[in-house]
């Protein structure tokens, strides 16, 4: 299995594509450690350059390590790390929802079997696993746990995933599907078209549990009034921004998001 990388991974390589007939997806992301001793979150980005852009296309991960689990740290670690490696070396043949189910399988197996010398699976390499894979027009969602994505279009914010998890009480909740819980792993997934100047925002729990989904949206929709023409280093300082005030707020949990503005759609033939 290939190294884990570092919880802020940004792998962009330069496109020789035609500027008017490729994807072009603006991206931002930014992950702390909050009041907690260490991070578990891990985050990543891939933008590939030439032919893989088209036949692989854009990939955005995020995944929280569970508390509870010893190996949470370098379950999220090896999640982000190898999902963008090992992805991008399924055949060019296979199809996204293919190719992420090989590589997510394969994955799960490794985590699960690197748990085994606990007693409770739970306690062992677990974590939430989100991804968005935009290619040509459409964006392959692929989700388990309870890191959130969300899409923001027209003004309008819609929560795309569905949290895998259910309250003990007010104050605490367990996750009832992640990666390294269970040799089957159950992940839920969808193709969507996108839209240009499409937002999709993804964050793990110590973020959007600060929040509600129309705070998320009013503070979307105020980031865009004031920035018409969105860059890459706007979207991670609204990452950014969006991690202050969710500590401001007295989260206790790690802080990580990422934000895509889908800036440009290939052309169709």
């Amino acid at each position: 299995m290939p190294a884990p990388i570092d919880t802020q991974a940004s792998l962009v390589e330069q496109d020789s594509l035609p500027f008017a007939s490729r994807l072009d997806v603006l991206v931002g992301q930014a992950s702390e450690k909050g009041r907690k001793s260490q991070n578990e979150d891990a985050i990543g980005i891939r933008i590939p350059n030439g032919v893989s852009l088209m036949t692989k296309g854009i990939v955005s991960v995020i995944s929280d390590g569970v508390s509870t689990a010893e190996g949470g740290a370098q379950a999220s670690a090896i999640s982000v790390s190898n999902f963008l490696a090992d992805y991008y070396s399924t055949p060019d043949t296979w199809s996204v929802q293919t190719s992420s189910a090989k590589v997510l399988t394969a994955l799960n197996r490794w985590l699960y079997g690197l748990g085994q010398d606990y007693r409770d699976a739970r306690r062992g390499f677990v974590c939430t696993f989100s991804a968005l894979v935009f290619k040509s027009c459409t964006v392959h969602m692929l989700h388990v746990g309870d890191s959130r994505i969300y899409r923001f279009r027209c003004g309008e914010i819609s929560q795309l995933t569905q949290d895998h998890s259910t309250k003990v009480n007010a104050s605490h909740q367990y996750l009832t599907r992640a990666l390294g819980m269970d040799v089957k792993l159950d992940v839920d997934y969808k193709a969507l078209g996108v839209e240009q100047d499409d937002l999709y925002l993804l964050t793990t729990d110590g973020i959007h549990d600060q929040f509600t989904e129309f705070e998320l949206q009013q503070k979307l929709a105020v980031f865009c009034q004031q920035h018409p023409q969105l860059s890459d280093n706007l979207c991670e300082q609204f990452c950014q921004l969006l991690i202050k005030k969710a500590y401001d707020l007295g989260s206790k949990d790690n802080l990580s998001a990422q934000l895509l503005c889908v800036s440009q759609l290939p052309m169709q033939a």
